[in-house]
């Protein structure tokens, strides 16, 4: 089994709910403070660092999750 969790990327979607009215969505907050935190990752970044996981085969054998990768390989150049 192969699944990737792409964590919350920085989207137009992102943007979309962002810009909406409280009352169109619910969890609007959340979505806001993810982006003033800084915790939306670049869709760029989540899929090179997919490649770098399909290029690596160590990694088929569990869950991918793509902000953990990137926690756990700072030091190198994904963004």
């Amino acid at each position: 089994v192969f699944s990737v969790n792409p964590y919350v990327m920085d989207t137009r979607m992102q943007e979309d709910i962002r810009n909406s009215e409280d009352s169109q969505f619910p969890q609007k907050a959340r979505f806001v403070k993810f982006k003033t935190e800084s915790q939306l990752l670049a869709p760029k970044i989540v899929a090179n660092s997919i490649l770098d996981l399909i290029n690596d085969a160590d990694y088929f054998d569990f869950k991918f999750d793509v902000k953990t990768y990137l926690d756990q390989t700072k030091t190198s150049n994904h963004g």
